[in-house]
C-alpha cells in the first residue's frame, strides 16, 4: 500500500462554510478536523444542528476496491 501525499493546499474554514451553504443550503460555522489526505470540518448551524463536511481535492485519484 502506498501512502498518498496531499495534492493541494488545505481548505480554509470560511471556504468550507461557503461550500456547505452553496452546495447544501446549510448556513453553518466550520471548524477544521484532522484528516490524512482530505479536508474535514465540523459544521454547526445557528439552530445547533451538527454535520461533518469532507472535501476531497479533485486532483486526487479515486480508489475503487
Amino acid at each position: 500500500m502506498s501512502l498518498e501525499a496531499r495534492v493541494g493546499p488545505p481548505i480554509a474554514e470560511a471556504e468550507a462554510a461557503r461550500i456547505a451553504r452553496e452546495l447544501y443550503g446549510l448556513k453553518a460555522s466550520a471548524q477544521a478536523l484532522p484528516g490524512e489526505y482530505d479536508d474535514n470540518f465540523h459544521l454547526t448551524s445557528a439552530e445547533g444542528q451538527e454535520h461533518v463536511l469532507k472535501v476531497m481535492h479533485p486532483a486526487r485519484k479515486a480508489v475503487v476496491h
